[in-house]
């Protein structure tokens, strides 16, 4: 049990290892990630506890292998997809509680005798119709979703979302029984705006004549980890526990990784306005970067948002993702003609220069070897401010190692078409065989998480 600690990351695939576990519960901690699928090994758990995190993605179909498993808490997380044929298999669940997700499609139906308690409320289920096998038995609630009449638990109906709310998530019907996005994506959420939008899987694209629906039609080449997807480039890899290898410690390598999933920045409720309203994001992440020869360093990785990812053929660096881009970089070698302070350093860089708008000496060996913690925080009032925390403990700092006014607005340069902004990671090694490793990521727009 390791519940209301201050845990953080996502989970490791190694603990699919710990194959006479029986109880696994992680609740409310400051985690994040997707589940991953080595989950589905732990054939022994009785109790899968989740809630109250910062986990997204799908739930991987492994879980039903947990053909053991009495209690499945999900509750209070950044879920979505379809979970009903997972739940399906469970024949000894004794309590389902899925509720403040963004499941959609067909309402769980577990194949218990023993189910007491079943809480799915606040998702985006629209359809099915769930017969426990003692109705008197259980506890339950399905409020909140967009289910029609028809769709009831147990003979009774419940209170559910508004036909405008459930519209708004990526054009929901009421009681719809299709696939959300077309079933070649998912809806993402904004809390920002209260709105979703589709994000494509890889290879398709946003339907040019609706925007709620994923066609064929994307190019690039991805990979799936765990249950988002990356894009590489260059020397970058994904290792088999979901980190994100850049450059493998190899002298002149070049590596990036850029999720697939957009972000949106800026929302155009007046399509005249220059940008719109433009909303904050934190990105939090863990990364590794080996010394080079005697301690020298290579060139370092930076964080990127950029309109584009770099191009075939195209340099991986900075300057390889063009002019609406933003970047941070963590560098551990000195450049003159680039105006560096040091040889360890955090800087800001926009346009895909090399020369950093604002540069801080970083407050840790960069290129140690050690896991480092960081968190880039993008304020837009007063003209924008980029703040960059950085330490070794996985527990932000309450003083930013840099500051620096950045105007996404006018880097990027977005309007009402073009509002969408890839997000990742570029890295080059120089002479130098440097390793660097993106340990673990997250980036989010979500108001309550950028409240902290």
């Amino acid at each position: 049990m390791a519940s209301s600690n201050q845990l953080s990351g996502s989970i490791p695939a190694a603990l699919g290892d710990l194959l006479l576990l029986d109880y696994l519960s992680l609740s409310y901690n400051p985690m994040s990630g997707s589940i991953p699928t080595a989950i589905g090994k732990l054939t022994n758990l009785m109790l899968l506890d989740l809630s109250g995190n910062q986990f997204y993605g799908t739930v991987p179909s492994s879980l039903s292998d947990l053909s053991k498993l009495q209690y499945l808490f999900l509750t209070n997380n950044q879920f979505w997809g379809t979970i009903e044929p997972i739940t399906r298999t469970m024949r000894n669940l004794r309590m389902l509680f899925l509720s403040w997700n963004q499941f959609s499609g067909r309402l769980p139906s577990p194949a218990s005798s023993t189910l007491e308690q079943y809480q799915v409320d606040t998702n985006f289920f629209t359809h099915g119709e769930v017969k426990f096998k003692n109705c008197s038995a259980v506890t339950w609630t399905t409020d909140a979703n967009c289910l029609a009449a028809s769709a009831s638990v147990c003979g009774r109906a419940s209170t559910q979302r508004t036909a405008a709310v459930c519209a708004a998530f990526c054009g929901v019907e009421i009681g719809a029984t299709g696939p959300v996005c077309g079933g070649h994506g998912y809806c993402s959420v904004n809390a920002f705006i209260g709105e979703g939008e589709c994000v494509c899987d890889p290879n398709y694209m946003l339907d040019s004549s609706n925007t709620n629906a994923c066609v064929a039609g994307a190019t690039g080449a991805s990979l799936e980890s765990g249950s988002a997807y990356v894009s590489l480039w260059g020397s970058a890899s994904v290792l088999s526990n979901g980190s994100i290898l850049l450059t493998t410690g190899t002298p002149n390598q070049q590596g990036a990784a850029f999720a697939s999933p957009t972000l949106r920045l800026f929302h155009f409720p007046d399509k005249r306005s220059r940008c719109g309203t433009e909303l904050g994001f934190l990105a939090a992440f863990s990364f590794a970067m080996t010394p080079g020869n005697h301690g020298s360093g290579g060139e370092g990785l930076a964080f990127v948002v950029a309109a584009a990812s770099p191009g075939k053929g195209a340099s991986v660096g900075l300057g390889g993702v063009g002019r609406r881009s933003v970047g941070v970089e963590f560098d551990s070698v000195l450049s003159v003609k680039h105006s560096d302070p040091n040889d360890n350093h955090v800087g800001v860089n926009v346009g895909g220069s090399p020369v950093s708008l604002a540069s801080a000496t970083a407050p840790l060996i960069l290129n140690d070897a050690q896991t480092k913690h960081t968190w880039i925080r993008y304020d837009p009032t007063s003209g924008g401010t980029l703040r960059v925390f950085l330490s070794s403990d996985p527990v932000q700092p309450l003083t930013p190692t840099l500051t620096a006014s950045v105007s996404l607005c006018s880097i990027l340069k977005p309007t009402a078409s073009d509002s969408l902004f890839l997000f990742g990671f570029v890295a080059l090694s120089g002479s130098q065989p440097q390793a660097h490793t993106i340990l673990s990521w997250n980036v989010t727009t979500d108001a309550t998480t950028l409240a902290i």
